[in-house]
């Protein structure tokens, strides 16, 4: 029986998107398939494929996978390394408390000086931009502590290992005190963070604070280097693994309550001043 579709153009029916993975497909890429589908078939013009044998084409999608907002991945680097930063704080009591029962003060001393450096380069997120800002003061005080670790670990002393906490207590005097003869004090400093207006009542107010921080630098690098000549370890180790932290967060929940209630009314939150905008 004669055809009467030999000289008849067909118009293929338009195939239906698989949702939102193929609108992103051009005229370019439709250009290309007919050129494939003419090539493997043999046919030149488009009105014979309905004479040629059917040609199966199969297009391989790749799998989209769920990407998190973009919101959420630029806020993942901050996240993860505030999360590594508060996970590292309980080490350096731990390893006080129980370090020198389960390895040596060469151990400890190298984990120590691994603990401080991590934790400073989390805190600067650039290690050269925070060694560019360190000033002479500065770095006395990093050089003290990691030399007071490396030394540990070379002798490999357990009396070493013990003076380290008397160290750490004269380097953070060190540090707070500078800021007394050279304001603004270091709580001033702390503050501008998160405040749009120091005031005076506020100054005079972080000035205290530092010097009682200093009190406390002092008394409890006092009772460290005690502990270490003339004490036992278990003495040495109840203390400035946590009786000098159960001070020292005694002193922050004391100053908390109070600049609660007598400092909070003049202080200018910075968050709250970009809100009012």
């Amino acid at each position: 029986m004669p055809s009467d579709t030999a000289g008849s153009t067909v118009s293929p029916e338009p195939e239906r998107s698989p949702g939102g993975v193929a609108a992103g497909l051009t005229a370019d890429m439709s250009t290309g398939m007919t050129a494939d589908v003419t090539g493997a078939t043999g046919v030149t013009d488009l009105t014979d494929l309905t004479a040629a044998a059917p040609v199966d084409v199969t297009v391989a999608v790749a799998p989209v996978t769920a990407s998190p907002p973009r919101r959420l991945r630029s806020r993942l680097p901050g996240l993860l390394r505030r999360t590594v930063l508060v996970a590292l704080y309980p080490v350096y009591p731990a390893l006080i408390l129980g370090g020198l029962y389960f390895g040596s003060p060469r151990v400890i001393a190298l984990i120590l000086l691994a603990v401080f450096w991590l934790q400073r380069m989390l805190q600067a997120r650039s290690l050269p931009a925070w060694i560019a800002s360190l000033t002479a003061l500065d770095w006395a005080v990093v050089a003290m502590l990691s030399s007071g670790s490396v030394l540990t670990a070379l002798t490999n002393s357990e009396l070493a290992l013990r003076c380290y906490p008397a160290l750490v207590n004269m380097g953070l005097l060190v540090s707070f005190g500078a800021t007394l003869v050279r304001p603004p004090s270091m709580i001033e400093r702390f503050a501008r963070m998160h405040l749009t207006e120091i005031t005076p009542r506020v100054a005079a107010h972080t000035r205290r604070v530092t010097q009682l921080w200093c009190a406390m630098f002092v008394l409890n690098g006092v009772l460290a280097l005690y502990t270490a000549l003339a004490c036992s370890r278990e003495v040495w180790a109840a203390f400035n693994g946590l009786i000098s932290y159960m001070l020292v967060g005694t002193l922050i929940i004391g100053e908390w309550i109070y600049r609660r209630v007598f400092i909070a009314p003049h202080m200018h939150v910075r968050e709250q001043a970009e809100s009012a905008r």
